[in-house]
């Protein structure tokens, strides 16, 4: 299985998880060097931007609806880009708000368009095992936006170091979302009410179910039919 095909037209159609596989990836290395630099935001915020973009073209929407998502998907990067350099000071919170609803929208509807499709596909191809974890790689940065909000409506929803950082929050929500999505659980970050303990757990579990049966199915599948083509 190769995961770094040719990118030629003929094949730009089949590799949309490839694509958007890079961006994921290349979102989550990033971000922590880039975030604390001014022009390093704006390429953050870009390419979730254009994550968000690549997003919607898996969905294969009619024009109208896929010009809405456009919008929304401009709309949080507006509201995002406002907030970051506090051109409106007074409506920071909400801008924040606004920018982190929509996202958790779009990763959502991601998750659950691309999850439908690769369950329903006939054949797996090594761009669809892509796509699986593309789906883990966005549930991941789904629960980091989930963690966020909590934060926004309560400050204190997690334990007091958190509280210490005064850059680059979303990162270290990145970094406890990983963590207990994989179960790594160093402890040094700690939920301090009940919501926050419940997103926890959810998302422990459903990190060991995606990988033992969604994941598992998908390799499995795809070796299947590797070893048939050998055998014909």
């Amino acid at each position: 299985m190769r995961f770094f095909p040719s990118f030629s037209q003929k094949n730009l159609s089949q590799t949309k998880y490839t694509r958007l596989l890079g961006v994921l990836i290349f979102l989550l290395i990033s971000s922590p060097f880039l975030e604390s630099s001014t022009w390093g935001s704006v390429i953050i915020s870009i390419t979730f931007l254009s994550t968000l973009l690549l997003i919607i073209n898996t969905f294969n929407l009619n024009k109208v609806t896929f010009l809405v998502y456009v919008s929304l998907a401009f709309l949080a990067f507006l509201c995002g880009i406002i907030a970051q350099y506090n051109f409106i000071p007074s409506w920071i919170e909400s801008l924040i708000l606004v920018n982190r609803i929509i996202e958790i929208i779009f990763i959502s509807l991601a998750i659950l368009v691309i999850g439908k499709r690769i369950s329903s596909a006939q054949k797996v191809g090594s761009d669809t095992i892509r796509g699986g974890i593309c789906i883990y790689l966005l549930i991941g940065i789904l629960w980091a936006f989930f963690y966020d909000l909590l934060f926004l409506l309560n400050s204190d929803s997690f334990s007091a170091a958190i509280n210490l950082q005064k850059t680059n929050i979303f990162n270290i929500f990145l970094y406890y979302s990983f963590t207990t999505l994989t179960t790594l659980g160093y402890g040094d970050i700690l939920p301090q009410n009940y919501q926050v303990m419940m997103f926890s757990n959810l998302e422990a579990l459903i990190g060991q179910m995606y990988t033992a049966i969604f994941l598992a199915r998908l390799v499995g599948l795809y070796t299947a039919e590797q070893m048939n083509k050998t055998d014909d």
